[in-house]
């Protein structure tokens, strides 16, 4: 096995892995509840004190460092939300049944046709630079997320027009049906930042929110400083004095950070970590959650050997989730994928156990064999010769191990696997590819695969041209059926739709899955309020799935 190491410094233009969710003002009545929110299997509760106290401060360790705070410019994964969701609010944030709720936002209303929405901030409400949250504000954001290149283009292209009606209300024109629109003011879209601050261009570096927490300093790869906000417009809240995130990426030294009491909260999104963290759950708080995220591989079909499905087929039939599973610790907490949704959404369908490929090495070899002995095969090698590509990871030895295991697997069916090793930063720069293209300069990566959110997320993570789109997978029939699902209010219908789009997904194999992704948030045994926590109009709040907390609830035992 050679390992090789890619390493650099490079400015994220797109991940698109902060899409929002779906707001209860346009869900139907019917609208199954369950979706988000579900605890790791045999994960237990924590038991919080009941009365929360003022003061303390708390250090954080985080999975990876951020390229920056622009939510139009630069790429935030779970551990970018994790130090956002201190000095941003959204327009929108979701219940503990998984419906968006209005936020920062008064209210936000669809017209019948929902071609028009119609979002009512509330009043009072001010920047940490002192300058009001107001019509004009949200005007001058989606001015940003509508520019050709911005990192949310394709999530904001229905819209026509955005317009402020008046001190506090907005106008948004849609130029389609889209029962999901709201659903994105949840995410990056739903980020208000100061006007100001997109004016002098500081946004990336010293972001400027309405959060309960300001900004104070950032030392990239070392730390980030948040202080208190004392004139937050949550009265009474937040309840610490300040907040400082460290990045470490290495996920054995972030859990023994937490054991050691180096770091007081820490996250990670990694099972076997997890199975750790419970062998002294008797004394850490230890706050998991189980979504539809799931570990992946994404494969380039735009690159040869990948841009033929023979080849893709070849790969999902020789993999065994529950090897790779195993290897990551995930045994007996995370479930194999069976498709985009775990058991526990609304979105599932019974049918795909049977349809998501599944490991059958008589079938792989079939494939395989069929493209190494074709003489017009894309990578342009001579009949006979294996399939050679690269496969990139992130240098963390768990993934690592990983890849070993994947590569033991494929090779079985004559797939030759070239490990090579990248640093983050540099791992997503090249999924997502350069503008205009956005086509991605990789053969295969290991990835996560899945949000939580409305399956409306997927019309941008596989629109032609989107820098969200890794895969660079193209079919005109999947990507009609999304469009009909946007444009279609009833959810049952939604859901055949959804199913169907899954099937193809299953044939094209464009990417695979192995288990769904456990979270968790471990914070010292004195650090509470990740759970319980309200929406400004008294709604119980989602929690903390991907292991992101939101900040203006948490709390230390003074």
């Amino acid at each position: 096995m050679r390992i090789t190491l890619r390493t650099g410094s490079t400015r994220l233009l797109a991940t698109g892995l902060a899409v929002g969710l779906m707001v209860a003002a346009c869900a139907p009545a019917e609208d199954p509840e369950g979706a988000v929110g579900e605890p790791a299997d045999d994960a237990e509760t924590v038991d919080e004190p009941d009365e929360a106290t003022e003061g303390g401060s708390v250090t954080v360790g985080l999975e990876a460092e951020t390229a920056g705070w622009a939510p139009w410019a630069d790429s935030w994964a779970p551990p970018s939300w994790m130090v956002a969701r201190s000095f941003y609010d959204t327009l929108m944030d979701r219940n503990a049944d998984g419906e968006p709720q209005p936020n920062l936002a008064e209210s936000m209303e669809p017209n019948d046709e929902f071609t028009e929405y119609t979002l009512t901030l509330r009043e009072g409400i001010e920047f940490h630079d002192g300058e009001p949250l107001d019509a004009d504000a949200v005007v001058a954001n989606f001015d940003k997320h509508m520019e050709p290149g911005s990192q949310t283009a394709t999530s904001v292209a229905p819209i026509e027009e955005v317009v402020a009606e008046d001190e506090l209300t907005v106008r948004f024109v849609l130029d389609q049906p889209h029962v999901a629109f709201a659903d994105y003011l949840v995410g990056a879209v739903g980020v208000v930042v100061s006007p100001a601050s997109i004016e002098a261009e500081t946004v990336s570096e010293e972001p400027v929110g309405t959060g309960p927490f300001v900004f104070e300093s950032w030392q990239r790869d070392q730390q980030l400083e948040v202080s208190r906000n004392e004139d937050y417009w949550r009265e009474g809240l937040p309840y610490l004095e300040s907040v400082t995130f460290r990045p470490i990426p290495d996920e054995d030294a972030r859990l023994q950070s937490l054991f050691s009491g180096d770091v007081d909260a820490m996250q990670t999104l990694r099972q076997s970590i997890i199975a750790q963290a419970r062998e002294r759950d008797d004394e850490f708080n230890l706050y998991e959650d189980m979504g539809n995220n799931s570990g992946a591989t994404i494969l380039n079909t735009a690159v040869p050997p990948f841009d033929d499905e023979r080849v893709r087929r070849a790969w999902a039939h020789a993999i065994d989730q529950e090897e790779l599973i195993a290897v990551l610790g995930g045994t007996g907490i995370s479930p194999a994928s069976k498709g985009l949704f775990n058991p526990e959404s609304p979105w599932f369908v019974d049918e795909m156990e049977d349809i998501w490929p599944s490991e059958d090495l008589e079938q792989a070899q079939e494939y395989a064999d069929d493209y190494i002995n074709d003489p017009d095969r894309s990578d342009g090698e001579e009949p006979g010769t294996p399939i050679r590509f690269d496969f990139d990871t992130q240098p963390d030895p768990s993934l690592l191990e990983t890849s070993s295991v994947y590569q033991a697997q494929v090779e079985r069916v004559g797939l030759e696997m070239n490990i090579e090793t990248v640093e983050q930063a540099v791992h997503i720069q090249e999924a997502v590819g350069e503008p205009p293209e956005f086509e991605g300069q990789y053969q295969a990566k290991i990835f996560r695969m899945g949000l939580e959110s409305d399956p409306d997320w997927m019309v941008p993570y596989f629109a032609e041209g989107s820098p969200q789109n890794f895969t660079n997978y193209n079919n005109e029939e999947m990507f009609g059926l999304l469009i009909q699902a946007r444009q279609t209010p009833d959810v049952d219908e939604r859901r055949e739709l959804y199913h169907q789009v899954q099937q193809i997904l299953a044939e094209d194999v464009p990417f695979t899955l192995t288990g769904h992704t456990a979270s968790m948030i471990g914070t010292a045994g004195d650090v509470y309020g990740l759970d319980g926590w309200e929406l400004p109009d008294g709604d119980d709040g989602v929690g903390h799935p991907e292991a992101i907390a939101r900040w203006h609830s948490v709390w230390r035992d003074q």
